[in-house]
């Protein structure tokens, strides 16, 4: 054997020796390879599995209700199960997240967000993402100290979501106008669901955040306010309330539609305090306007086809207020929260003319223990009160009472 053909096999030898006695040479820089190619990539998300009983006339978030039950309802199932993928190069972010429970897989967002470094910390956001209306819209459910969101949101802004563009303005940190933001959004208005219209919905916000006494407490405030409309569909009529009843004020014959106004305006406030008892912090948030549903409920019309049923146009006001405050340097914290929603204002309590119109509130106390930044453990107990007409003496009105409690076991990666 030639003396070259000696040092080549040589060489391929050590190679082969050197691989299968450390692999982690060759394994360790394949790592730090895709390493540095998948940098930008972010993978986030969390799971919350949760057990809610309640009595017969409680509404579970989880599980299904397949009969009407005389006792108590028990169900278990995954509320949220969250899988959110960030991807960032220069002034891009682009950001997909999906929902996985046992009922299924949606969407939740996916949306294009565009720094603007010419205009400070200002952005343009694309797609679908979260209503930027009010504090509680868009405050994370893995953040947020109660179960669920306030009837009031979840009502006018079913999935928090929309699909359309938001320019947030605001100054670069080093400026004295930085506390102060503004956002202004066109929105199709239908929520998650397609553009089923021509007409887009108008929002805006104004809110700012300023820190006193070296960051022990912070004080936030907000307004915001909602320009937009309803289809009507053809065949359909508009009902409004005029002298204590509803009245129709509109009727659009085949092939012509009219449009519904919608509009809400909105005041939400923020306070954070610590000191050596732990960290008190209060949420507040007024909602009012005029809403267009439908005659058995006062939900946001949302959907990929125009509504069928004839529309009522009821003036609404609704908000909440929550206190939570932890437990000196413990990971335990205390919750409380009060929340109300009038559906219609132009009648008193006992006059509601449908379903749509009763008035409800709803009060709550929870205990949440932070294992870790990830784990997470939730006992909430709520009573839920709603105007009803009594089914056994007729024309009598009363407040009905539902109770339920929810234990949520959440972790977040």
């Amino acid at each position: 054997m030639k003396r070259g053909t000696k040092r080549l096999w040589g060489v391929v030898l050590g190679a082969l020796l050197l691989l299968f006695s450390c692999p982690t040479c060759l394994w360790g820089q394949q790592e730090q390879t895709i390493s540095k190619k998948t940098s930008v990539v972010k993978v986030s998300g969390y799971v919350q599995t949760q057990w809610q009983v309640g009595d017969s006339l409680a509404t579970p978030n989880v599980g299904t209700v397949l009969e009407p039950s005389s006792s108590m309802i028990s169900r278990i199932g995954i509320r949220r199960g969250r899988l959110k993928l960030d991807y960032n190069r220069g002034i891009a972010d682009v950001v997909f997240s999906l929902d996985l429970t046992e009922r299924g897989v949606h969407i939740k967002d996916a949306y294009l967000a565009l720094s603007l470094p010419s205009l400070g910390s200002s952005s343009l956001t694309v797609g679908l993402f979260s209503t930027p209306f009010g504090y509680e819209v868009c405050y994370s459910s893995s953040k947020r100290e109660s179960p669920e969101r306030s009837a009031i949101v979840r009502t006018l802004f079913p999935g928090e979501r929309n699909v359309g563009l938001n320019l947030a303005l605001q100054a670069s940190k080093n400026s004295g106008w930085y506390p102060l933001k503004m956002e202004l959004a066109l929105l199709s208005g239908n929520g998650i669901s397609s553009d089923a219209d021509n007409s887009l919905d108008l929002l805006a916000r104004l809110s700012a955040e300023k820190s006193f006494l070296s960051e022990h407490l912070s004080v936030g405030l907000g307004l915001s306010g909602y320009w937009g409309s309803v289809p009507q569909g053809t065949v359909s009529h508009v009902y409004k309330v005029s002298d204590s009843s509803y009245e129709r004020v509109g009727l659009f014959g085949a092939g012509s539609r009219g449009r519904v106004p919608r509009r809400y305006g909105g005041v939400d406030l923020q306070g954070r305090l610590r000191t050596a008892w732990g960290e008190t912090r209060l949420i507040s948030e007024v909602i009012f306007g005029i809403q267009p549903a439908l005659e058995g409920g006062s939900k946001s019309v949302v959907g990929d086809n125009l509504p069928k049923d004839d529309l009522y146009i009821r003036p609404f006001l609704g908000g909440y207020a929550q206190l939570t405050q932890t437990i000196g340097k413990s990971p335990c914290s205390v919750v409380g929260k009060y929340e109300w929603y009038d559906p219609n204002r132009e009648f008193p309590f006992g006059a509601a003319k449908n379903s749509g119109d009763r008035a409800a509130s709803t009060w709550g106390v929870g205990i949440l223990w932070d294992f870790s930044s990830s784990l997470r453990l939730l006992a909430y107990y709520q009573q839920d009160w709603s105007e009803q007409k009594q089914q056994t003496v007729e024309g009598q009105w009363m407040l009905l009472r539902d109770q339920m409690g929810t234990i949520r076991l959440q972790y977040k990666f």
